[in-house]
């Protein structure tokens, strides 16, 4: 790119020094005398570049030192958006943090390598009732439900320069135990080992995490062991 800077009347060409922070800059005069250009290469993202003439020993074609504005800035656009990340699913019936390292597998994150993150805004996008949440506008919040079911959850993430970024998780707020059973041993005296037990287990929401079968025996009907695993 250039960066070219107009002068009012023309200047002593002679002097070509200038402080700048443009990466590779080379520099010219225009044949005019009153256009100075600077040619750059390639710019990082949200970065400032400045151009400085103070102090350089420019004068006009008469030998008057320069005076007026000497320094010039510019700040580059943010071209990458931010980071989002909701985290990962949950199954739950009690509240939780969001960005919690402890509480969740995969904790929500939000990140910005250039202006930075401006704000973060957590929504409901569905869901069989309402959310509780500590404060909607914190990475780290608390999350409550009240009305079983799925919920899609939507973090909302904009840097300093507008862009935006979001992600979802799904929360499943279960409030009923599982069901289970044990069918009846027949016939009820049993001589053989081992035993055929068939005791079903179910959940409806969040699917069964673990099956415990705890057994004690008797001899006589009458006297019974301890209850083991």
């Amino acid at each position: 790119g250039t960066f070219e800077v107009l002068f009012s009347e023309p200047m002593n060409t002679g002097v070509t020094s200038v402080m700048t922070n443009l990466p590779g800059a080379a520099v010219s005069w225009n044949p005019s005398q009153s256009i100075f250009n600077i040619t750059y290469t390639v710019l990082d993202e949200y970065t400032v570049y400045y151009v400085n003439f103070t102090g350089q020993g420019h004068t006009d074609t008469s030998g008057n030192a320069l005076a007026g504005n000497m320094y010039f800035m510019f700040t580059t656009e943010d071209l990458t958006n931010p980071l989002a990340e909701a985290g990962s699913d949950e199954y739950r019936n009690a509240a939780f943090f969001t960005a919690s390292a402890s509480e969740r597998i995969v904790p929500a994150s939000a990140s910005d390598s250039g202006s930075g993150i401006a704000n973060v805004t957590w929504t409901v996008e569905a869901g069989p009732g309402p959310i509780t949440w500590g404060s909607q506008w914190t990475l780290n919040t608390s999350v409550a439900a009240s009305v079983a079911g799925m919920y899609i959850l939507r973090i909302t993430v904009t840097d300093g320069f507008g862009l935006v970024a979001t992600d979802t998780f799904s929360l499943y707020w279960d409030l009923t135990p599982p069901v289970t059973s044990a069918d009846t041993v027949s016939p009820y005296w049993q001589t053989s080992s081992p035993l055929a037990l068939t005791a079903p287990a179910a959940d409806a929401l969040s699917g069964m995490a673990s099956v415990e079968l705890w057994y004690r025996f008797s001899a006589d009907n009458a006297t019974w062991g301890a209850w083991t695993l």
